[in-house]
């Protein structure tokens, strides 16, 4: 076996599994059950008064940001006396880990806030088998594929075509293979799983309030990575990359800030552009690396990207040939002990419903069917998962927005997570928003300060750092801004629907 396949990945199971390499780590955990985990997965275990924790990956906790592994789990421990308790002690961790918390009555597996530490799980021979994914999980158990999973979505025209197609629901291609939610916790002795947050109503809070705190935790979540790690932050022209930027300040010596050119933008793209004017007017250095592209990700001849491409396409059950070409050229761009800092997650705390209508989903059918239309273009697959998704999700979300669960739990939860299970290959990753805390906090802000042109985001930026504000966040180009402006005109005068006839000839 090739030493980087199944890179920070782990297997868990009620025996030990033959043919994994020596140098994997070995490790007993909750009462027996054997935890093989890839060389590069760090892994650390406490106990304290008849609980025991097992962390896989990094946890870190923005209000004590000093705190490494060790320290995190026996702060848990501390305030816990089962099991059970450890769940709710965890809504303030950011990072990216899968939790095992036991004791003599239970064991619990779960993950971080938005399930980016990927878990799938079944039952196989001698009880609950877990993973990071199906190729590894197949080395415990025989895997069959579902027959209804491939014919009606592996086999579509949306599967086949997406760049980026991931899984809805918690499905896999593999019959009795599901994959654990975010918010989910998994019982290892039943192999049940169940919603455990949220638990209470979103406590409302005003602009002031949620600038205050969101921008409390997200420096300490900087704070506590730059600690542990050397850092490399990915710049676009987007509100939440300018969010993080802030964030960095007084650790940039620790941050090296670079974009990607990939298959979507060239050099002259805004995602290129803006960075550098943002970062120069810092003083800050400003990288670009153009990536592999695509067709020659797939098809060249060259030994060094044959051999990454081999071993790309056999790590995950689901390779993304997008990502694997930016994959190969981060690999060789940026110094493998650095962690790619992301920042996908805050846009779950967005006002994502259309913007002229303040409730377009009033029932979780409707939610369902609408972003199976948006995301997956009405895959009945799809609309039968996100309706069992959405149904189970609408009796205990405690009046969260359901939508913005929805991103949490399938979009992040299940795209972002396939994306950094994939890049687990080339570098670990984190994403300072990664905390139930930090989201439910933003969301508590009323829906006004969320939407476009995101107030309370462009607050929390001026917070934290006033001059990354001094370059427009989303530049539009000049044809888009003289339209901006005039377009109120031809609303006011009743002369917008006749003009967009006329425009498209009708």
């Amino acid at each position: 076996m090739h030493p980087l396949l199944y890179r920070r990945q782990f297997l868990l199971g009620p025996r030990p599994v033959d043919g994994l390499p020596d140098a994997w780590q070995r490790v007993e955990v909750a009462g027996g059950r054997i935890l093989h985990a890839h060389p590069d997965l760090a892994v650390t275990q406490r106990e304290r008064g008849g609980v025991e924790l097992t962390l896989l990956g990094y946890a870190i906790d923005p209000h004590h940001p000093a705190r490494d592994d060790a320290d995190v789990l026996d702060s848990l421990l501390g305030r816990v006396g089962r099991a059970a308790e450890v769940l709710a002690e965890t809504d303030p961790l950011g990072g990216r880990w899968a939790l095992v918390a036991a004791d003599a009555d239970e064991a619990l597996l779960f993950n971080d806030a938005h399930g980016l530490r990927q878990v799938v799980y079944t039952h196989g021979e001698g009880g609950v088998w877990c993973a990071s994914d199906t190729p590894l999980l197949g080395h415990a158990v025989e895997l069959e594929d579902d027959p209804e999973a491939v014919a009606e979505f592996v086999e579509s025209d949306h599967f086949q075509r997406w760049p980026q197609v991931w899984w809805p629901g918690d499905r896999t291609r593999y019959a009795g293979v599901r994959q654990l939610l975010p918010n989910h916790v998994l019982d290892l002795g039943t192999g049940a799983p169940r919603r455990f947050w949220p638990t209470a109503p979103l406590e409302p809070r005003t602009l002031k309030s949620g600038v205050e705190r969101g921008t409390a935790i997200l420096r300490g979540m900087v704070a506590g990575a730059t600690r542990r790690f050397p850092l490399t932050a990915a710049v676009t022209a987007g509100v939440d990359s300018r969010l993080l930027l802030a964030a960095c300040r007084g650790v940039t010596d620790r941050v090296a800030f670079y974009t990607f050119v990939h298959y979507e933008i060239d050099r002259t793209h805004v995602d290129v552009v803006t960075p550098a004017e943002v970062l120069g007017s810092l003083g800050l250095d400003h990288h670009v690396v153009d990536c592999l592209s695509v067709n020659d990700f797939l098809t060249s001849d060259d030994p060094a990207i044959a051999s990454y491409r081999s071993l790309y396409m056999s790590n995950t059950s689901v390779p993304h040939d997008v990502w694997g070409a930016i994959s190969y050229s981060m690999n060789e761009a940026v110094p493998g002990d650095r962690v790619l800092v992301k920042s996908n997650c805050n846009s779950t705390t967005w006002w994502l419903h259309p913007w002229r209508d303040p409730e377009p989903y009033r029932t979780p059918e409707e939610l369902a069917r609408a972003m199976a239309r948006r995301m997956t273009k009405g895959n009945p697959f799809a609309v039968r998962e996100f309706t069992e998704w959405a149904t189970r999700a609408a009796r205990s979300s405690h009046g969260y927005d359901l939508l913005n669960l929805f991103h949490v739990e399938q979009r992040v939860g299940r795209w972002q997570a396939a994306d950094q299970l994939e890049r687990d290959l080339d570098h670990e990753t984190f994403d300072a928003a990664n905390s139930r805390e930090y989201y439910s906090t933003l969301l508590g802000v009323p829906a006004k300060h969320r939407k476009p042109p995101y107030r309370l985001h462009r607050e929390m930026i001026r917070t934290m750092w006033p001059g990354t504000l001094s370059v427009p966040i989303n530049p539009l180009p000049l044809r888009k801004r003289a339209w901006k402006a005039v377009r109120p005109l031809f609303v006011a005068t009743g002369t917008l629907d006749p003009l967009k006839r006329l425009v498209r000839g009708s």
